[in-house]
C-alpha cells in the first residue's frame, strides 16, 4: 500500500526538484508560518492554472514522512491553530500513513487484529480533520485527497460519490478521479461497472491532459487502482497496447516491469526511462531480463549492479526521512544485504541492526523487520539492546508462524529464535498491553 501512495502523490506531474527539500528544512526548524505560506503559495500556483494541482500535493506528501520532527510538527500547529484547514490536513496526512505503517500490506487475515485496531482509529482522525478542514477551506485539493483515499480502509465508499461531483465540479482534474478509482478496485469492494460510470461521468471534463477519453480513464483507472488480478486487468493491458496516450506510460512501465509484451517492446521503454533518470532495481531488473531474452544468452545483470549501488545510497536517505515506515527501513536494510552479496560492499552491520530494533520498538508487527533482524542476530551474533520486554511475545510468535511459512528452513527462523531466546518467558495468563505510545517514539534505541 505505500507504494500505492508514494504514486498518488508523485505519479503525475513532479514540482520542480527541491521543493520538497525547502519544506522539510523549515518542518524540522519547527517554523509554522512559513510552512503554511509555502503551502497556501502552491495552492494558489494550482488554482491560477488549468492543470493537476500537483503543487499542493507534492507539499503534503511530506507529512506522510514519519521522522519524528514531522510527527513533532503536526501535533503543535494543530495544538496551536486547531480550526487551521491546512495543519487538519497535514496532521491527517500524517496519520494516514502511520496507519498504514502499523498495518502493514499483508492482507487482512494475517494481520494482528492489534495493528489493525491502531490503524482504524488513526485513519478514523484522519478523516475527521480532513472532513472539518474542507467545512474550513472547500478548495484544500489534499484535504479532498485524503477524504477519497481513507474510503479504500474505513469501508465508506458512499462518500466516493459527493465528494468527487464537488470537487469535479469546481476544479476537476485527474488526480482527484484517481484517487477515487482506487477504492474501487476490487479488492477494495469495488466493481468495473462504477468504474466506467465515473469514466463516462468526468472523464470529459478533465483539460489538464490532452485527449483523456472514457478509454484512456478506465484503463488509467485499472492501472492506478492495481487491479492485477482477472478479466479487467488482462483487457486494460491488451487497450494499453491500442492507446499511445503519454499519460499512461506509467501503465506501460508497470508492463514491462512485469514481463508483459515483446522483449524489444520492453528493452525500448526501459531504455527511454534510462535516458530520462536513472533506473529502479526492479527496472534495472527487468531491462537486463529483456535484453537476456532478445541475445538468448546469461543474463549478465549489468544494470541491476549499477542500480543497486545507486539505490543503496537513495535508500538510505529514505530511511533516514522515515525511520518508521517498515517498507522503506527494510528496504535499504535489504538492499545493503544485495550489494554485499552481489557487489562485495560490506554494510555497516551495527546501524543496520539499530534501524532494525528503532523500528520493531515501534511497529513490533512488520514481519519482514523480525525477519531480517532475525537475519542478521544469527550471522553475526550481534548482542541485541532491544528491550524485549516491551514487545508482546504473542506477537513474535505470530511473526515467526508467518516466518515459517514463508523460509520453512531459512536463516530467518534460527533468527528469530535467537531473539525470542533473548525475551522472558510469560506467564501462561499475562496477556499483550502492548500500544503504541503517545508520541510513536517512545522504546526506540
Amino acid at each position: 500500500m505505500r507504494r500505492w501512495l508514494v504514486l498518488a502523490f508523485a505519479l503525475l506531474l513532479p514540482m520542480k526538484a527541491g521543493a520538497g527539500d525547502d519544506l522539510r528544512a523549515l518542518v524540522v526548524a519547527g517554523d509554522i508560518a512559513p510552512v503554511e505560506a509555502a503551502l497556501r503559495a502552491a495552492m494558489t500556483q494550482d488554482q491560477a492554472a488549468d492543470a493537476e494541482p500537483e503543487a499542493e500535493r507534492v507539499l503534503f506528501g511530506l507529512f506522510t514522512d514519519t521522522q519524528p520532527e514531522i510527527e513533532d510538527f503536526t501535533k503543535a500547529w494543530l495544538a496551536a491553530a486547531p480550526a487551521n484547514g491546512l495543519a487538519m490536513t497535514a496532521r491527517g496526512w500524517h496519520l494516514y500513513a502511520t496507519g498504514w505503517n502499523v498495518r502493514g500490506t499483508a492482507t487482512a487475515q494475517n494481520v494482528l487484529p492489534e495493528a489493525m485496531a491502531i490503524m482504524a482509529a488513526d485513519h478514523a482522525e484522519a478523516l475527521r480533520l480532513a472532513e472539518a478542514a474542507l467545512a474550513a477551506e472547500p478548495g484544500l485539493i489534499a484535504a479532498s485527497d485524503l477524504k477519497l483515499m481513507l474510503t479504500t480502509t474505513l469501508g465508506n465508499p458512499e462518500v466516493i460519490p459527493g465528494e468527487l461531483e464537488r470537487v469535479m465540479t469546481a476544479h476537476p482534474n485527474r488526480g482527484s478521479l484517481m484517487r477515487a478509482m482506487g477504492a474501487l478496485a476490487p479488492q477494495w469492494g469495488g466493481s468495473p461497472a462504477q468504474v466506467k460510470l465515473l469514466c463516462d461521468r468526468y472523464a470529459r471534463l478533465i483539460r489538464s491532459v490532452p485527449g483523456y477519453d472514457q478509454q484512456v480513464c478506465s484503463i488509467d483507472a485499472v492501472y492506478w487502482g492495481n487491479f492485477w488480478n482477472g478479466d479487467q486487468r488482462d483487457e486494460a493491458h491488451q487497450l494499453l497496447q491500442l492507446t499511445p496516450n503519454p499519460i499512461l506510460d506509467y501503465a506501460r512501465l508497470q508492463d514491462a516491469l512485469a514481463y508483459l509484451g515483446p522483449p524489444q517492446q520492453r528493452v525500448a521503454l526501459l531504455e527511454r526511462v534510462k535516458a530520462k533518470r536513472d533506473l529502479t532495481r526492479d527496472e534495472a531488473m527487468a531491462l537486463d531480463g529483456a535484453r537476456a531474452e532478445i541475445a538468448g544468452g546469461l543474463n549478465l545483470q549489468v544494470e541491476w549492479k549499477i542500480a543497486i549501488a545507486k539505490a543503496l545510497d537513495w535508500n538510505r536517505r529514505a530511511a533516514d526521512h522515515d525511520p518508521f515506515d517498515p517498507q522503506i527501513v527494510t528496504a535499504y536494510v535489504a538492499t545493503a544485504l544485495e550489494a554485499e552479496q552481489n557487489l562485495g560492499i560490506a554494510p555497516d552491520v551495527p546501524d543496520l541492526i539499530r534501524r532494525l530494533q528503532r523500528l520493531l520498538a515501534d511497529l513490533p508487527w512488520s514481519a519482514d523487520g523480525w525477519a531480517l533482524l532475525g537475519d542478521l542476530t544469527f550471522r553475526t551474533d550481534t548482542p541485541l539492546v532491544l528491550d524485549l520486554d516491551k514487545i508482546a511475545r504473542g506477537t513474535l510468535l505470530h511473526q515467526r508462524g508467518r516466518l515459517f511459512e514463508l523460509q520453512p528452513f531459512g536463516p530467518e527462523i534460527a533468527g528469530l529464535d535467537q531473539v525470542l531466546g533473548h525475551h522472558r518467558h510469560p506467564q501462561p495468563d499475562e496477556r499483550c498491553r502492548c500500544q503504541r505510545p503517545d508520541h510513536g517514539r517512545a522504546g526506540a534505541v
